[in-house]
């Protein structure tokens, strides 16, 4: 389950889907596609009602400096299945001279090795012009 693009499925969303497992995964990977496009424009889209976001820094200064995120994890449990399954995804990030150049989309996934995949298409690429202005994207 790590391609972003193929595992979302629209005819699940229709009124009346019974398919709560494929809906649940739907919306996980359309949180997961809209939370990478509010990192690029300020962070907005990274905080869900009921979901646990985590921010990592490499920052060494006292207090830490956040500006410069490298991880934003961002998780929750599903308690009504059983067992109860851990969603987890998170964004690896990339900074240049104070702008976020890059952003690798990674699904956990607790049965796999390694657990922490790649998203298909999801080493993302940002380009900028000399005043450090978006200018584009690729991915890969």
């Amino acid at each position: 389950m790590t391609d972003l693009v193929e595992s979302f499925n629209i005819s699940l969303n229709q009124p009346g889907e019974s398919d709560l497992t494929a809906m649940r995964s739907n919306w996980f990977w359309l949180q997961m596609a809209i939370g990478g496009v509010g990192i690029r424009d300020g962070f907005a889209g990274l905080f869900i009602p009921g979901w646990t976001t985590t921010v990592t820094t490499a920052s060494t200064a006292s207090p830490l400096d956040y500006s410069e995120p490298t991880v934003i994890t961002i998780a929750k449990l599903y308690e009504d299945t059983s067992p109860g399954v851990l969603r987890q995804f998170r964004y690896n990030l990339t900074w240049t001279s104070t702008f976020l150049t890059g952003i690798v989309y990674q699904h956990y996934d607790a049965t796999a090795s390694p657990q922490w995949a790649t998203v298909t298409g999801g080493t993302i690429t940002i380009t900028r012009d000399a005043a450090g202005n978006f200018t584009g994207a690729t991915s890969a």
